[in-house]
């Protein structure tokens, strides 16, 4: 494990109710930490917050995760970089706080969206997509509409699986109590197999 020591490494965290979410990003930040990496946070939530990074950082504070709860920096940006093309060209984004790091974990829950179907609903790849794909991924996606939401996350989203930073993603599933029954870390060269399994 020689070869993730001292690396840079984003947290990507969203704007969702997940139950116990301090506690998990903690724990992953307790665990890196093992192997003296450089940790710190970014907001994954696409447009929410009025798309302002300064409240979504507060939005993530609401939740219980900031700087003095967990240790280590947050770093809010609305700034993306452009990181492929889809196959008819649609440009792919990423958060540039996130891109300057050498890998970049996502956290998210998985389950169906209450707005559309499809193989990939809310997610992993949707965290990738949306979330730090910030206001101009997002744009995108719903501006195509619901009916085309599905079929927009996937193809964009194996660009994101392919030319990201993205080590992997812990995918969390709850019960019908809301309570967390599920942790599974998928690499990023499973995501685009396995998610719809879990969803």
């Amino acid at each position: 494990k020689e070869w993730f020591c001292g690396k840079s490494i984003c947290i990507a965290v969203g704007s969702r109710g997940i139950a116990q979410l301090p506690v998990i990003v903690k724990t992953v930040i307790e665990t890196l930490k093992r192997f003296t990496c450089h940790i710190y946070i970014v907001p994954a939530m696409g447009s929410h917050g009025g798309a302002v990074s300064e409240n979504q950082t507060m939005i993530l504070k609401h939740l219980g995760v900031s700087e003095e709860t967990m240790g280590v920096p947050v770093k809010s940006s609305m700034d993306t970089d452009i990181i492929g093309f889809t196959e008819d060209q649609i440009p792919v984004y990423f958060d540039h706080m996130a891109n300057q790091g050498d890998y970049t974990i996502t956290i998210a829950r998985i389950k169906p969206h209450c707005s559309f179907r499809g193989k990939y609903e809310s997610g992993m790849v949707k965290m990738n997509v949306i979330g730090l794909g910030k206001q101009r991924g997002a744009d995108y996606c719903h501006s195509r509409g619901m009916k085309n939401m599905g079929e927009n996350l996937e193809k964009i989203g194996r660009v994101h699986m392919e030319k990201s930073n993205l080590l992997f993603c812990l995918g969390l599933m709850e019960n019908a109590y809301d309570q967390i029954c599920m942790v599974r870390a998928v690499a990023r060269e499973k995501i685009m197999e396995e998610e719809p399994g879990l969803l």
